[in-house]
């Protein structure tokens, strides 16, 4: 989890594993830089706060946050506000936006077998 913001390639060939980016204090701004998941073939990423299409890697897309997402979210969030002592009380699990690949194979077009 990074409390912070992300510059670009933030979750770059990421193959699985979890991702959270909280985008606290920082001000206005983007969240993110742009190439967000690029090579990404696993894994899920959560962003907090507004991601756009062309900021994206070509291989991942925003999915909608389901209960579990949310259920997880929160407790990740409240585990992060014990270990760190910050409060967390304006940030909630249904402002994050869930990125995954859309294939688990986006280079195999690529190669000959």
């Amino acid at each position: 989890m990074a409390g912070g913001r992300a510059g670009d390639f933030f979750g770059e060939y990421m193959a699985g594993g979890l991702l959270v980016l909280l985008g606290l204090g920082e001000g206005d701004g983007a969240v993110a830089g742009n190439y967000l998941g690029t090579g990404m073939h696993g894994g899920t990423i959560y962003v907090r706060g507004e991601i756009t299409q062309h900021q994206l890697g070509s291989e991942v897309r925003e999915f909608p946050l389901e209960a579990d997402d949310k259920s997880m979210l929160a407790g990740l969030l409240a585990e992060f506000a014990s270990d760190t002592g910050l409060d967390l009380a304006g940030v909630e699990p249904g402002q994050f936006k869930k990125l995954e690949p859309f294939s688990h194979r986006p280079y195999g077009n690529l190669y000959v077998y």
